[in-house]
């Protein structure tokens, strides 16, 4: 059995005729509890903090039931994880990786965008997607694939930065670590609120609607959504008060 493991809907709605069965990862690991002691707890914990986030009581409906499917992947499976290269998609794959592997599902593969663009499955063609799945790349060194998600899990930045350098092979693994790394503040911002308070004084405006396009464009490597980067905004305007 072929199983693909989609980085989001709209990747799936243009793979609906796609040979195999498909696994949706409605899920934001950038964010919030990653404390895994088992696949149901995990999501309990994650659903608690969506609601608690951002008043979002459908996880248990939207995104639970798609998570719960990676249970029913045999050993002998074929897992082809849809992924793009920023940091949002590559914290997802990380904990999807850990828990396949974990599970002895070793038979995996990743389909990456196109070169060209890095972050975002929906620039390319039908045609272009047909030919990303092709020229899939078969994952090895899983044993150290699976750290990615303890160091991660466990803010265990340097330790993370370390294991990238090791895993050259996939130079993406790396750039997304210093996103991550970009995350920490330094003197109360880090990074990503440095990046919305220029956008905001080059614009000189404080709405969001307008300063999140910009924020997309010159932050991409964060992949953040429209949910993550207000949250993000409105704790940097209260910083500031």
């Amino acid at each position: 059995m072929i199983f693909h493991i989609l980085n989001g809907d709209a990747l799936a709605a243009r793979l609906k005729s796609i040979s195999g069965e498909q696994i949706i990862m409605r899920e934001a690991l950038i964010e919030g509890p990653l404390e895994f002691e088992n696949l149901n707890k995990f999501l309990a914990l994650r659903a608690k903090h969506f609601e608690s986030c951002y008043q979002d009581d459908k996880y248990h409906s939207y995104t639970t039931p798609q998570l719960l499917k990676l249970k029913t992947i045999k050993h002998e499976d074929h897992v082809i994880l849809w992924f793009e290269e920023d940091l949002f998609c590559q914290a997802n794959l990380w904990f999807l990786l850990y828990y396949l592997i974990k599970n002895k599902i070793f038979n995996l593969s990743l389909v990456l965008p196109n070169t060209s663009t890095p972050y975002s499955f929906a620039n390319m063609s039908d045609l272009d997607l047909k030919s990303a799945l092709k020229n899939r790349t078969p994952l090895q060194h899983l044993s150290k694939l699976t750290l990615l998600w303890k160091y991660y899990s466990a803010n265990e930045l340097s330790q993370l930065s370390l294991l990238g350098n090791q895993l050259e092979e996939y130079p993406f693994i790396a750039r997304a670590i210093t996103a991550q790394q970009m995350r920490e503040a330094v003197n109360g911002l880090n990074h990503p609120q440095r990046v919305l308070l220029a956008i905001s004084k080059e614009l000189k405006t404080q709405e969001f609607a307008k300063i999140f396009p910009l924020f997309c464009l010159r932050a991409s490597i964060y992949g953040y959504g429209d949910f993550q980067v207000k949250r993000l905004w409105d704790n940097t305007i209260s910083q500031l008060e």
